[in-house]
């Protein structure tokens, strides 16, 4: 029974292998322009990075969260640090850097202008008792233009305990100004490049100005996460390197690497068309697929090096003809396996889709397809011959 079953797939793999030999030029054709198509759905994808993508909706201490910021805003925030190099920040110089990045800050695109906090932003304001009632009025105004009106600015602040340890250190060494910005379409790193132009016009010898908070972050791992355009070439050239170390043959490099990118295209291709983002997680992904394809791929390839090698021994076939019968037989050799472990590994990561965390999801979802992908590309029996012949 299992030997009737043996011979069966194998009578499959050998008639799929000739009519593959067969309309080669078909095959080849069809290939390219799936993988064309793939193309031209890459273009489409982009790198979001979303914190929400990688937490779980459902946790309670998620939801929570979410309901707080929805209702009272500060979820992207910016601070920026005001500190003197010596001495306090109650001087007129301190004051007025703090008073213009405050200023600056107002007309920065995105932002929320009504929730920043800052002793010298409009809305912050000192409450005093006189003899004709409560008196209100701007912290800082105009700032301070000499040091004793500085001195009394510092009175005011010590006077309201809700700016110390938010906007004015107790110690008196820092000033902040704390910014909120909308989500911005562009990315976090359109937020930090205005934030940063502005606060470099402050810089100075003698002040020390540094700028956090959660875009701060963000803008950090879009520009880590854009370093695949140049981690990919990377990895490709190290895998030629390596390929060809091994196999000592100009298609050796080039084949195990070819069936990588055909599948690297189909899965980016793939979320491209879908509109599903990269994002933190898995934006190193196509790196992940080009080392697994690779790997089908060499296998596919040494084999038929071995067979090659065997029916050309003591010119027993000529090269035609040992070329397409190395072909068939490294394709019904090893195609079955490399078809069980090709659809094994897609599946298992297919399942991640289960995950509640949507950036697992992707990822999941994106490795899967390559992986598909390189299972259909590595067991072309064509690739091998085409340079071979």
């Amino acid at each position: 029974m299992n030997t009737n079953k043996t011979l069966s797939m194998k009578n499959i793999f050998t008639k799929y292998a000739a009519l593959v030999i067969q309309y080669r030029l078909a095959v080849v054709i069809v290939t390219a322009l799936i993988t064309c198509l793939a193309l031209f759905q890459a273009k489409n994808i982009k790198l979001i990075i979303d914190m929400n993508a990688t937490l779980p909706q459902s946790h309670p201490y998620i939801s929570t969260t979410n309901d707080v910021e929805a209702i009272f805003g500060s979820k992207y925030v910016v601070v920026v640090g005001i500190s003197p190099k010596s001495g306090e920040i109650y001087t007129p110089a301190i004051i007025d850097k703090a008073k213009r990045i405050s200023a600056a800050l107002e007309k920065t695109p995105g932002i929320l202008a009504d929730n920043m906090a800052s002793i010298t932003a409009r809305r912050a304001k000192t409450i005093s008792s006189s003899a004709e009632g409560i008196e209100v009025r701007a912290l800082a105004e105009k700032g301070p233009t000499t040091q004793a009106q500085a001195d009394a600015l510092r009175v005011a602040v010590n006077k309201n305990p809700v700016f110390m340890d938010g906007v004015v250190a107790k110690d008196g060494k820092t000033i902040s100004v704390i910014a909120e910005f909308k989500e911005p379409p562009k990315g976090f790193r359109s937020i930090l490049d205005a934030v940063n132009a502005l606060v470099e016009a402050e810089r100075d010898a003698n002040t020390r100005i540094n700028v956090g908070g959660l875009p701060s972050y963000l803008a950090a791992i879009e520009h880590y996460s854009e370093r695949m355009a140049l981690l990919l070439p990377i990895a490709i050239v190290v895998l030629s390197l390596i390929l060809f170390a091994g196999f000592r043959t100009r298609q050796g490099p080039v084949l195990p690497l070819i069936t990588a990118m055909v599948a690297v295209i189909w899965g980016v291709g793939v979320m491209g068309a879908f509109g599903i983002p990269l994002d933190v997680f898995n934006a190193t992904t196509p790196i992940l697929i080009l080392a697994v394809a690779t790997g089908h791929a060499v296998q596919m390839l040494k084999r038929f090096y071995e067979e090659y090698e065997r029916l050309r021994s003591g010119n027993a076939c000529a090269p035609e003809v040992a070329n397409k019968r190395a072909v068939v037989t490294s394709l019904v050799q090893v195609g079955p396996v490399m078809i069980a472990a090709g659809v094994v590994a897609s599946l298992g990561f297919f399942s991640l889709i289960i995950f509640e965390i949507s950036t697992v999801r992707t990822f999941g979802i994106f490795t899967g397809i390559g992986i598909f992908g390189c299972t259909y590309s590595g067991n072309d029996p064509d690739s091998s011959r085409a340079l071979h012949a």
